[in-house]
């Protein structure tokens, strides 16, 4: 009976965890159901174990009620139950072993509580941790200028408009970093464009500092060609700096080998992409040195009918946005 107690409230957990779940079905499961449930109402095989036989109990007390009840409490002359005062004790030390007992067979254990523990985890999660290596590694090395030969990002652009374009510019003078859902990068963005992009021979200057022992260790960016309408289209092209989020593409290599940790990334992914995606976001914004020359740009890489979106339509649509 006291194991019965604490099935009970997990059970009234695992409800709130499904209504929360079916709020977000089109967002985080597709609009299916059943990952809905399987998120929701999964069970390890202890806590299996644990459940069934509970309902087993719960199915006893139903079919003999005066039985289950007469070892715990007696019916006095009002008609009311009366604990046995011998067997208070018992009872409690009964719920101390079910509590012992559902904890040690991890009885919360889903997904929902996994993701709900990562969320509350402030910063320890592996994507925050990904964002903030990403940001103080590279971003934040990158985009500001220190007043010294590290001319910025921003600076960068104009040196390179000044000595390579003539008379051609950066409609937004930012970089643009692409977070696939999938999160694939291939080495050249023209591959998943369409044409669209087109990487331009020319580089921008490159910064050089001495960093974790590695003497002038280089940190570049490649500006891009957009070609509205792919290459040949006759369009002009409009000129972007672009790439990938390389923490992402390692996270995705990271899930093509078979590791101990492999199975848990490729079935969170999602999740870890959230939480790269909203810590990075805040130390960009948290940073006026860096939020306004940088742009997050997380899409799906694949539409509904399987087809692969093109980045260079997506790019446009948000240079044009704020140009």
């Amino acid at each position: 009976m006291a194991l019965t107690v604490f099935v009970g409230i997990e059970a009234i957990n695992r409800f709130c965890y499904f209504f929360d779940e079916l709020l977000k079905i089109k967002v985080e499961h597709g609009g299916s159901f059943i990952r809905v449930l399987k998120a929701a109402f999964s069970f390890n095989i202890p806590s299996g174990v644990i459940v069934i036989g509970s309902l087993v109990f719960c199915l006893i007390i139903y079919f003999n009620t005066e039985k289950s009840f007469c070892s715990f409490c007696t019916v006095n002359h009002t008609g009311l139950l009366t604990w046995k005062k011998k067997d208070i004790f018992a009872f409690f030390f009964a719920l101390v072993f079910a509590f012992f007992l559902v904890d040690l067979a991890n009885i919360r254990e889903c997904r929902s509580q996994k993701i709900e523990n990562m969320n509350r985890l402030g910063g320890l999660d592996y994507g925050s941790a990904m964002a903030c290596s990403y940001f103080y590694g590279y971003l934040k090395i990158i985009l500001p200028a220190d007043g010294k030969e590290n001319k910025g990002l921003l600076g960068r652009i104009e040196e390179f408009e000044d000595n390579e374009l003539k008379n051609q510019t950066f409609p937004v003078k930012k970089l643009f970093i692409l977070i696939p859902a999938s999160f694939y990068i291939p080495p050249n963005l023209k591959e998943i464009s369409n044409e669209w992009l087109e990487p331009i021979p020319q580089k921008l200057s490159y910064i050089s500092i001495d960093r974790a022992g590695v003497a002038r260790r280089p940190y570049k960016n490649t500006a891009y060609k957009i070609h509205p309408g792919g290459y040949g289209s006759g369009k002009a092209p409009i000129y972007v700096v672009t790439e990938g989020a390389t923490p992402m593409m390692t996270f995705f290599e990271a899930q093509q080998y078979k590791h101990r940790f492999s199975e848990v990334y490729t079935e969170y992914k999602r999740e870890f992409a959230k939480l790269f995606c909203r810590t990075l976001e805040q130390l960009l914004n948290d940073n006026p040195d860096c939020r306004d020359v940088c742009e997050l740009v997380y899409y799906e890489d694949y539409d509904e009918r399987g087809k692969r979106v093109n980045p260079g339509e997506i790019l446009l649509r948000r240079i044009q946005e704020k140009s």
